[in-house]
């Protein structure tokens, strides 16, 4: 048996047989991973969901800067402002439909509540009708009116319908709403005696109750007591009436 397969002999067998065996392997591994779908790499999930928070509170945000500027009070000033840059650009020989698209206000509220104009423009709507709702708060329910952007708001429409030197009627409106703020800054002037009057009136009481419940034990006394919190409560009440009162009273309406 040794001498018909010697070492050489069984050491090239084994070998023929490594290569018969490795060599399938070898080429067919390539061809089956080339006829497999690629495989897909997993989602980075975390990546994902932040990205979907922060954009969740991108939009949060958005939404509440707006509605705060929604509810800002827009000031004649403002207003007067507005008119103004329109009836320089109408100088200018741009039309009243153009300046309105064109112009933005500097006012952040203002802005806000001329979009729905300058949209209702670029979608083709005439000027009359583009500003019926600009004085009219369409994030509010129910929408709050504003008598300067009333003013502004038929003037414009005026203009647009019957047409006529519109940067002059623009000019006497930013006149009159100046006007409107000179009378309300004269008002508020004359008012602060009684504003001063008012808190004085306001806080005194308190910061004096509260000096005696410290300094008196009388007064700390009657307050353990039922009755003395009755009392408390209702000068409080009162107090508060008072103030709500003189605020009406000394409060300058624009």
């Amino acid at each position: 048996m040794s001498a018909v397969f010697s070492a050489p002999t069984l050491a090239a067998v084994m070998a023929g047989l490594l290569a018969g065996l490795l060599c399938p392997a070898i080429f067919a591994s390539p061809a089956m991973r080339a006829c497999l779908p690629p495989r897909r790499a997993p989602l980075p999930t975390t990546r994902a969901r932040t990205h979907r928070i922060v954009t969740l509170a991108t939009t949060l945000q958005t939404r509440r800067a707006q509605r705060r500027i929604a509810r800002t009070t827009i000031a004649p000033g403002a207003v007067a402002e507005w008119c103004d840059a329109l009836a320089r650009s109408l100088r200018a020989g741009t039309t009243l439909r153009s300046a309105l698209t064109s112009i933005e206000p500097t006012d952040p509220a203002l802005a806000y509540r001329s979009q729905a104009v300058r949209e209702a423009l670029g979608r083709g709507a005439i000027v009359s009708t583009a500003v019926i709702g600009l004085h009219a708060d369409p994030a509010s329910r129910p929408q709050r009116q504003s008598p300067h952007l009333a003013l502004a708001a038929a003037v414009l429409a005026t203009s647009g319908s019957i047409g006529g030197p519109a940067a002059a009627s623009l000019d006497r409106l930013a006149g009159a709403l100046r006007l409107r703020t000179a009378d309300g800054q004269e008002r508020s002037a004359h008012s602060s005696q009684a504003r001063l009057s008012a808190h004085v009136l306001t806080f005194v009481p308190l910061a004096l109750l509260a000096l005696l419940v410290v300094a008196d034990s009388d007064v700390r006394a009657v307050l353990s007591q039922p009755t003395g919190v009755a009392l408390v409560l209702i000068g409080l009440a009162l107090n508060l009436v008072g103030w709500w009162w003189m605020r009406c009273i000394v409060t300058a309406r624009e």
